[in-house]
């Protein structure tokens, strides 16, 4: 009985030493450090999907229950997200850059789900609508996301906005 509360007592201790760095890892069962280079491979094939403005690529790693939610609230789902990425990518004459760091993990002890927070910076040269010109447009964002374990693969099924900032030719811009 001592033995197993000892036990008991430093697993507790090493799941919460995890936690408290953001890097919880839940044992050899479930190895975090190999979750986050899994889920960062498919953010960085997302990113290279937009950057090449390749909507099939970009699609392949959006499941079918996928949501935003909006930092107004609001929700979109899949199918708006296609259509929004490709109104987007209509008006963008080049991707100058296009970043995206996955801060922090932490992993469901059953390996099924983890919550990820991640910061995004996009500079890019947009069309104006009015057909005048074009402006340089750089985005920062920053998200929780969750992703599930999809057969072999991580996938994200619902990103939160937490807030992020637009600059527009490098002056401050609220839409």
């Amino acid at each position: 009985m001592i033995r197993q509360t000892k036990r008991y007592s430093i697993a507790l201790f090493l799941l919460l030493a995890g936690c408290a760095t953001g890097e919880a890892d839940v044992g050899d069962l479930c190895p975090t450090g190999a979750i986050r280079e899994q889920i960062n491979a498919e953010i960085q094939k997302g990113v290279a999907a937009t950057r090449d403005q390749d909507i099939d690529a970009y699609m392949d790693g959006i499941p079918d229950a996928y949501r935003i939610v909006e930092d107004d609230g609001s929700i979109t789902d899949k199918e708006m997200l296609r259509e929004y990425a490709l109104k987007s990518w209509a008006i963008i004459d080049k991707t100058i850059a296009l970043e995206i760091q996955l801060n922090s993990i932490a992993v469901a002890p059953d390996c099924s789900e983890a919550t990820v927070y991640t910061s995004q910076r996009w500079e890019r040269i947009m069309r104006r609508r009015t057909g005048d010109g074009a402006d340089n447009v750089v985005t920062t964002q920053t998200h929780r996301e969750l992703w599930r374990k999809a057969g072999a693969r991580w996938l994200n099924y619902e990103i939160v906005e937490l807030g992020g900032k637009i600059f527009v030719n490098g002056e401050p811009y609220t839409p």
